[in-house]
C-alpha cells in the first residue's frame, strides 16, 4: 500500500478581484475529488488543483489524444 499525502489548505485565498476560496485541495485522486465535492456541497468555496493536465491521480482516465502520447512512449514486448 502506497502512502498518500493530503494536503488541504484551510484559509480566504483571494486569487481574484471578487472570489474568495475558502479551502484548497491539491491532487484529484479519488479522495481529494470526494472531499472537494463535500466540502462544495455544504456550501464551501473550494478551489481544487493538480499539477497534471489531468484529473484522477493512479486511477486517471485519458482522452484519445492523451492516450497515444502515453503509448507512444512504451516500447513494445519482444519477449512473447
Amino acid at each position: 500500500m502506497k502512502n498518500t499525502m493530503y494536503v488541504v489548505i484551510v484559509a480566504e485565498i483571494y486569487l481574484q478581484a471578487d472570489v474568495v476560496h475558502q479551502f484548497v485541495v491539491l491532487g484529484t485522486g479519488l479522495a481529494e475529488c470526494i472531499l472537494s465535492g463535500l466540502l462544495s456541497v455544504e456550501g464551501k468555496k473550494v478551489l481544487h488543483m493538480d499539477r497534471n493536465d489531468y484529473y484522477g491521480g493512479d486511477s486517471a482516465s485519458l482522452n484519445l489524444t492523451q492516450a497515444r502520447q502515453y503509448l507512444s512512449h512504451l516500447t513494445p514486448c519482444t519477449d512473447l
